[in-house]
C-alpha cells in the first residue's frame, strides 16, 4: 500500500536501527529485537492502520442448484417419484402414504399410444417416470395441445379424485393423453384412496382440505389474480344446482317469507345459548371440543369409536384443524417477552363490514332447515348439527362477508338469496347466486384461507349459520361430512376449470433444487406460492423471487430459451402453468391478453433493473461490497442467530418483530414458543410432518415470520436456517471481533443458501463504530451489515433478567421511523428510503437544508450516496446523523477552504494539476476523520471516475476521506488520487454519473430521493467559434 513521504518518514526512523545486516550493536536474540520495535513505535506514537475489508467471491453453493432429485434409498424409486410429484401426497402421514403405494402400478406406452382417451373412465392418478406425454383438449373437431408432461410431472385432476371419493366418477369428456415417445408411467387408482380411508378415516379430512386448497391457491390464483378470469370459473347453469328438495314438513313453512320474518316478532323465544353475534372461540376452546392432544405423552380421545390405527392417525386431522384455525391462534407465538401480544399497526388484509344479523327463531322452520342441511351433509340424524346452528335474518344489501375476510363461516339459505361477487379490476363480477337450499362459504371453511369473494344478501333472507369451530367439531365425529361439503364446491365449477385442472401443476422444490437451467427451452411459467427462488448467471446472482412473483414470463412469450438458471433458496411451492395451456386460455378468452400484457410490462421493468444491476456487478464485483443487498426484497422469513451468549437474542428478535409490525402482520417463533404451542416432542422425527405443515401455515398468514435460533446447532436451529429467506447474524460490535462455534458449525455442516447479513449491536453512547472490517473478514461471504444502537443495559450479561425494562426503554426510541430497528425493518421488507446527493460545487452545501426538511417531515433515510460535493454531504450524514453537527463540520470545512494562504502554499508546478492536493486532503481528513466506510452508521457509497479503465467506480468500503477526495477531484485543479486497493487513478464522479440514482436502486433502495444542485439549464447560448481566448472572455 502506498504512503506519502511524510507518512513514510516516521516508519523509516523507527525501523532504521533494526535494519542493519551487520550491526555494530549486538542484538542477543529475537525477543530483544521484538521488544525494541514495540518500544520505538510507542515512543514515536505510530498508529496501526485499520484493517481493510477483504474482497470475497460469492460461494459456489449460492450460485448452483441441484438438478437431480434426492431419492431415499430405503424406498423404491417409484414410491419416491409418486411422493415428490403429486403434491397432495406430501401432506399424508407416512403410514397412509405407504399403504396407498401398494396399489401402485407401472405401465409402458409406445410412441403415439394413448394413455387415456375421451370416454375412458377418469379414475387414475398418473406420474411420468420416463418419456413424454402430450395432453390434449377437444375443441370442436380439433385437438388442442395444452400441456407437455415430462418425467417427474403428474397427469391428474384432483377434482376427478374428489368425484371418485364422493361416488360421482365420470368418464373423460374433453381431455386425452398420448405418448410422444416411448414412456413409462406410474399410476395409482383413485379408488384406492377411498379404500384406505376405511382404515385411516381421519386422513379423509386432510386430503379433501388439500384438494380444496389447491383449487383456491393454484387454480383460482392463477386464473383470477394473474389472468383476470372470474365468471369463467363458475358454470352459469350450475348457479342454482345446489337447490335441495324441501323436506317432508317444509311446505307448511314456505309460506313465511323473508320479508314477513323481518317484520314479525319471534314466534318462539327458544334460542341457542351462544348468540350468532357472540365472540369467536379461541383455539384452546376448540381444542377442548376436539380433545386434541398437543403432547405425545397425552393420549388422544375421540367422541366416537376409537380408530384402529392408534393415536398417530390423528396427525392428518390435527393438521387440518391447525390450518383452519392458525389465523386465530398465534398470540402465544408472536407475543413479546413482557407478556402482551404484539399488535399489528397496519393490517395487510381486508376485513368485512360488520353484518347486522337480526335475532330470529322459528322452531318448526328451524327443524325443517336443519333436516335439509343434514341431508346435504349426508347425516341420518339431524340432532348432530342442531346445537351447532344459529338462525338469523338479514336485510337485503347486507354484506355477509367481504373478500379477504379471515374468519369464514358456513351459511345455509333458508329463504332469500345470497350473491357471491369478486373484484376484477375496476368492475365487480358475479360468480354465483346461492338460493334457498344452498350453502355459501364452504371453500374458505375447508381450507382455512381468507374468503375468495364477497357475499351479499340480494334480498331479505333467513340464514342458518355454523361457526368454523362447530363445523370442525362435527367433522371430528363424522369425517365423511367433508366429502359432501366439498362436492357442493365442485358442482359449481365450470367445464373450463375441470378441463385445465389436468394441466395446472402444484409443485414443491426442495432447497437447492433447480427449476430450470440457462438456455433450456421456455415451456412454462411459475408462480411462487411460498418460499424463495434465485436466478443466477455465470457472472453471479441476478435476482430473487419471493411469494406471489412470476418466473419465466418474458422468456415464454418471447418464445426463446431461458436467460437465467433458477433454483430454490429454500423449500418452495410453485404453481406451474405450461406454455400450451397459456395459448389455449388466450384462444378461449382473448380478454386475458390485457392482463398478460400488464404482467409483462411489470416484468420488463424488473428485468431492466436486474440487467443494470448485473452489469454493475460484472464490472465492479471486485471492488463493491454489499452490491446484492437489493436481492433481499419481498422477504417472508428471517432467521436470527448468534453464537455469543452475551447477545440478548430474544430481546433483539422481539424488537425486530415490533418494528416490522408497521409493515404487516409479523410472528416470532422460538423453540420454547413452538413447544408450548405444539407439545414438548414436536421436534422429534415422527412429528416432522405436523411441524412442517404448521410452520407453512404461519408463513402463509403473516407478512414476515422471524425464526429465532437456539444458541447451539439443534434441530430447531437447522429448521430455522432451512426456512429462512434471509439470515441475520447478531454480534456485539463493541467487543473484540470473533466468530463463535455455532457459526463455524453452520459454515462446515449446515450451510444455508439464504443470503446472510451481519448485525452489530452498539452501546447507545457510542459515537462511531470501529473495526467493522475485522468482524467481516473473519466470516465467510456476507451480503451486507448493519449497525444498531441499543441501550447500555442490553449490553450487560444479565440483560435477559431486565428484559421488561429494556423493552420499554427501546420502544421509547423505536417508535420513531429514524430508529435503527425501524431502518432494519424497512430493509427486510424492501421499503428502504435512499437519498442521493449530486455534484454542483459550492451549491452542494445547501443539500444539508434538504436533509433538515426531510427529518422535520418524518421521512427516514436508510441509505446515502453522492457524487463530488454530494459525497462529502452524504458522508457527514452517514457518520453523524445529526444536522447541527453536519453544519458545524461543513462551516469549518468552508472556512478552511476559503483561506487564500493555504491555496498559495499548495500551488505546484502544473504537470498534472495546479495544486498538489496536500492541503485539500488535509481539509477532508479533518472533516470526516480517519473513518472507514464500513464503520458508518448508515450504508453509504461514493461515485468516482476511474481514469485507468475509463469506468465508473462505486465505493462502499475502505478509507472514507480518500474516496470522498477522489469523488471531488476536478482534473486540472487537483491531481488524481491513487486508489490504495489497486493503484487506479480516481477523479470526480460527476464526469460519468453526477446523480447516481441508478446505483441507489440497485443497492436496495425502494424509494430514492435525488437532489441535483447542478442541473441549471442555460438556454442563452453563444457561439465562441473554433477557439477561445481567456483574456477575451474576461
Amino acid at each position: 500500500m502506498s504512503r506519502t513521504k511524510k507518512e513514510e518518514k516516521p516508519h523509516y526512523l523507527a525501523l532504521k536501527p533494526l535494519s542493519f545486516k551487520k550491526p555494530k550493536l549486538h542484538l542477543p536474540n529475537n525477543l530483544f529485537q521484538e521488544r525494541t520495535q514495540i518500544l520505538l513505535k510507542k515512543l514515536l506514537q505510530l498508529e496501526k492502520e485499520p484493517e481493510h475489508l477483504l474482497v470475497k467471491q460469492i460461494p459456489e453453493y449460492l450460485l448452483k442448484g441441484d438438478s437431480d432429485i434426492e431419492i431415499d434409498d430405503r424406498l423404491p424409486i417409484e414410491f419416491m417419484f409418486l411422493l415428490k410429484t403429486v403434491r397432495v401426497f406430501g401432506h399424508f402421514d407416512k403410514p397412509v402414504f405407504l399403504s396407498l403405494c401398494k396399489h401402485m402400478k407401472v405401465q409402458e406406452l409406445k410412441q403415439d399410444e394413448y394413455l387415456f382417451n375421451i370416454g375412458d373412465k377418469d379414475e387414475w392418478i398418473y406420474v411420468v417416470q420416463t418419456g413424454q406425454i402430450d395432453l390434449f383438449v377437444q375443441q370442436g373437431s380439433h385437438e388442442k395441445l395444452i400441456a407437455e408432461i415430462r418425467p417427474g410431472q403428474s397427469i391428474a385432476s384432483l377434482l376427478s379424485v374428489l368425484d371418485v371419493l364422493t361416488g360421482n366418477a365420470a368418464p373423460y369428456k374433453t381431455v386425452s393423453a398420448k405418448a410422444r415417445v416411448d414412456s413409462t408411467i406410474i399410476k395409482l387408482p383413485a379408488s384406492s384412496i377411498l379404500q384406505e380411508f376405511e382404515s385411516f378415516p381421519a386422513s379423509l379430512v386432510r386430503i379433501v382440505q388439500m384438494i380444496m386448497l389447491r383449487l383456491q391457491r393454484v387454480t383460482f390464483l392463477a386464473l383470477h389474480d394473474y389472468l383476470g378470469l372470474s365468471e369463467e370459473l363458475i358454470d352459469s347453469q350450475a348457479k342454482s344446482s345446489l337447490h335441495r328438495t324441501p323436506s317432508r314438513n317444509s311446505s307448511i313453512k314456505t309460506s313465511v317469507s323473508s320479508d314477513d320474518a323481518l317484520n314479525s316478532p319471534n314466534v318462539n323465544s327458544r334460542r341457542r345459548t351462544s348468540s350468532i353475534t357472540g365472540r369467536r372461540p379461541r383455539f384452546s376452546e376448540v381444542a377442548t371440543v376436539f380433545e386434541v392432544a398437543t403432547d405425545d405423552n397425552v393420549s388422544e380421545k375421540t367422541n366416537t369409536a376409537t380408530y384402529k390405527q392408534g393415536k398417530n392417525v390423528n396427525n392428518d386431522f390435527n393438521s387440518a384443524i391447525e390450518r383452519a384455525f392458525c389465523r386465530d391462534t398465534d398470540d402465544d407465538c408472536h407475543s413479546d417477552a413482557v407478556g402482551s401480544p404484539s399488535t399489528n399497526k397496519e393490517t395487510p388484509t381486508k376485513t368485512s363490514k360488520k353484518t347486522s344479523f337480526i335475532s330470529f327463531f322459528d322452531e318448526e322452520l328451524f327443524e325443517d332447515s336443519v333436516q335439509e342441511l343434514a341431508d346435504i351433509f349426508g347425516l341420518e340424524n339431524s340432532d348432530a348439527i342442531a346445537d351447532k346452528l344459529d338462525m338469523a335474518k338479514v336485510e337485503g344489501g347486507t354484506v355477509i362477508c367481504d373478500e379477504g375476510d379471515q374468519d369464514p363461516c358456513l351459511y345455509y339459505i333458508v329463504s332469500g338469496c345470497l350473491v357471491a361477487q369478486q373484484r376484477c379490476g375496476d368492475r365487480s363480477a358475479t360468480l354465483y347466486e346461492a338460493t334457498r337450499g344452498s350453502i355459501s362459504g364452504q371453500l374458505s371453511v375447508l381450507t382455512g384461507e381468507p374468503t375468495f369473494f364477497k357475499t351479499t344478501a340480494r334480498e331479505n333472507s333467513i340464514l342458518l349459520k355454523m361457526q368454523k369451530s362447530d363445523f370442525y367439531a362435527l367433522m371430528r365425529d363424522y369425517p365423511r361430512v367433508v366429502l359432501n361439503l366439498a362436492a357442493t364446491v365442485v358442482s359449481r365449477l365450470s367445464k373450463f376449470v375441470r378441463q385445465i385442472d389436468f394441466a395446472l401443476d402444484w409443485v414443491q422444490y426442495e432447497a437447492g433444487q433447480q427449476l430450470f437451467a440457462e438456455n433450456e427451452p421456455a415451456d412454462c411459467i411459475y408462480i411462487v406460492l411460498s418460499g424463495r427462488l434465485r436466478g443466477v448467471k455465470a457472472e453471479g446472482i441476478v435476482c430473487e423471487f419471493g411469494r406471489g412473483e412470476t418466473v419465466g414470463l418474458m422468456d415464454l412469450f418471447r418464445s426463446q430459451y431461458r436467460t437465467l438458471s433458477v433454483h430454490a433458496v429454500r423449500d418452495t411451492e410453485v404453481a406451474r402453468i405450461p406454455a400450451a395451456l397459456m395459448e389455449h386460455i388466450k384462444r378461449l378468452f382473448p380478454s386475458t391478453i390485457q392482463n398478460i400484457i400488464a404482467l409483462m410490462t411489470d416484468q420488463v421493468a424488473i428485468n431492466q433493473s436486474h440487467q443494470i444491476m448485473a452489469n454493475q456487478q460484472n464490472i465492479f464485483n471486485k471492488e463493491t461490497y454489499g452490491g446484492l443487498a437489493n436481492q433481499l426484497a419481498n422477504v417472508s422469513t428471517v432467521a436470527v442467530l448468534t453464537s455469543d451468549p452475551d447477545v440478548p437474542l430474544e430481546i433483539f428478535s422481539i424488537e425486530v418483530a415490533n418494528a416490522l409490525n408497521t409493515h404487516g402482520k409479523v410472528q416470532r417463533l422460538a423453540s420454547d414458543l413452538v413447544k408450548r404451542r405444539l407439545g414438548e416432542r414436536i421436534f422429534e422425527v415422527q412429528n416432522e410432518f405436523r411441524l412442517t405443515t404448521w410452520l407453512g401455515q404461519q408463513e402463509d398468514i403473516h407478512r414476515v415470520t422471524i425464526y429465532q435460533c437456539d444458541e447451539k446447532l439443534t434441530g430447531w436451529t437447522k429448521r430455522c436456517l432451512r426456512q429462512a429467506d434471509c439470515i441475520l447474524v447478531v454480534a456485539l460490535g463493541g467487543s473484540k471481533s470473533k466468530m463463535g462455534s455455532l457459526e463455524h458449525e453452520i459454515e462446515n455442516f449446515a450451510t444455508p443458501r439464504a443470503l446472510k447479513v451481519l448485525v452489530l449491536l452498539h452501546n447507545e453512547e457510542a459515537e462511531t463504530p470501529h473495526k467493522t472490517a475485522e468482524w467481516l473478514n473473519i466470516r465467510g461471504w456476507l451480503t451486507t451489515h448493519f449497525h444498531i444502537k441499543v441501550p447500555s443495559l442490553m449490553m450487560k450479561k444479565n440483560a435477559s433478567r431486565l428484559r421488561k425494562e429494556l423493552l420499554e426503554k427501546i420502544r421509547e426510541k423505536n417508535e420513531s421511523p429514524f430508529s435503527d430497528f425501524s431502518r432494519l425493518a424497512r430493509f427486510i421488507t424492501g421499503r428502504s428510503v435512499g437519498i442521493v446527493f449530486g455534484g454542483g460545487g459550492a451549491r452542494g452545501i445547501t443539500q444539508i437544508a434538504f436533509i433538515e426538511q426531510l427529518i422535520a417531515k418524518g421521512i427516514p433515510i436508510d441509505m446515502v450516496g453522492g457524487t463530488s460535493i454530494g459525497s462529502l454531504v452524504g458522508a457527514l450524514y452517514a457518520k453523524y446523523r445529526d444536522v447541527d453537527t453536519m453544519n458545524v463540520h461543513m462551516k469549518d470545512f468552508c472556512k478552511r477552504m476559503s483561506s487564500l494562504f493555504t491555496k498559495i502554499l499548495d500551488i505546484t508546478y502544473p504537470i498534472t494539476a495546479m495544486f498538489s492536493g496536500r492541503g485539500f486532503n488535509r481539509e477532508i481528513q479533518q472533516t470526516v476523520m480517519e473513518t472507514q466506510i464500513e464503520d458508518l452508521w448508515i450504508p453509504y457509497f461514493a461515485i468516482s471516475t476511474d481514469l485507468t479503465v475509463s469506468r465508473m467506480r462505486v465505493h462502499t468500503c475502505g478509507s472514507l476521506w480518500r474516496y470522498v477526495r477522489g469523488s471531488m477531484t476536478l482534473t486540472g485543479y487537483l491531481p488524481p488520487i491513487c486508489d490504495p486497493r489497486d493503484g487506479h487513478y480516481l477523479v470526480d464522479g460527476g464526469y460519468i454519473n453526477n446523480l447516481p440514482v441508478d446505483v441507489a436502486k440497485t443497492r436496495g433502495a425502494n424509494i430514492v430521493l435525488a437532489i441535483d444542485v447542478g442541473a441549471r439549464e442555460d438556454a442563452n447560448l453563444h457561439n465562441y467559434g473554433d477557439y477561445i481566448s481567456g483574456l477575451a472572455t474576461t
